[in-house]
């Protein structure tokens, strides 16, 4: 899978390879890193920003999961979180982590999810 920066098209692409590997009698499928956008840029990455919980691409692993009666690990998607009780931003940012963290400003965080067929996050890991 080439990802590119139309998230409608890559999900479009990852539901189809996700249906073959189904067909076939897949139980697990692994979505590569960046499956859903691949910006050029940080400050473009930021623009596909997701809540936890909500947003099209957490909605797609989730509905893929159901429908295809998969385990499925989702790539990375950026994602805001809580921190102190205010929201922070986090993308891609990665060589901007130590220093954010030291002034407390937002850290970057890319998360990477794994559903359970009824389209449960059972996990995730952040980095």
């Amino acid at each position: 899978m080439t990802s590119g920066r139309d998230v409608a098209a890559n999900l479009s692409m990852a539901s189809e390879l996700l249906r073959e590997a189904s067909g076939k009698g897949a139980e697990l499928a692994v979505l590569p890193e960046n499956f859903a956008f691949l910006g050029v840029d940080d400050a473009e990455r930021l623009t596909v920003v997701e809540r936890w919980g909500e947003g099209p691409i957490q909605t797609f692993l989730k509905d893929q999961a159901v429908e295809l009666g998969v385990w499925l690990v989702g790539g990375t998607i950026a994602l805001q979180v809580v921190s102190g009780g205010e929201e922070e931003q986090v993308g891609s940012l990665a060589q901007h982590r130590c220093s954010s963290i030291r002034e407390g400003k937002s850290r970057p965080v890319m998360t990477r999810f794994t559903s359970s067929t009824p389209g449960y996050p059972v996990a995730h890991r952040r980095r």
